[in-house]
């Protein structure tokens, strides 16, 4: 989850990646790197129970179909990303 504190915006790459295909499907990769993150860098309950609770409501925003999940979401950042690279010009 994003964190903001004043004027400070923070973000951990906890290296947990949800794959998500064009029929909702969905797996969570990179477990066994966020296991080992964790041993080392000994993350504490705290940071242990956010983790799974933004990884928990990212699934269900998934099951859900919640933006950015949904087809005409997904279909409006994908036609963003185009106009703001120049990569829709034919």
């Amino acid at each position: 989850p994003l964190y903001v504190n004043g004027d400070v915006m923070t973000y951990i790459d906890y290296d947990l990646d949800v794959i998500v295909t064009a029929d909702g499907q969905y797996q969570i990769v990179d477990r066994e790197e966020y296991e080992e993150h964790k041993r080392n860098y000994r993350y504490s309950d705290t940071v242990q129970s956010k983790v799974k609770s933004g990884l928990d409501g990212l699934l269900d925003r998934i099951r859900a179909f919640e933006t950015p999940f949904r087809d005409d979401a997904a279909l409006y950042y994908y036609e963003s990303w185009k106009n703001e690279t120049g990569r829709g010009a034919v």
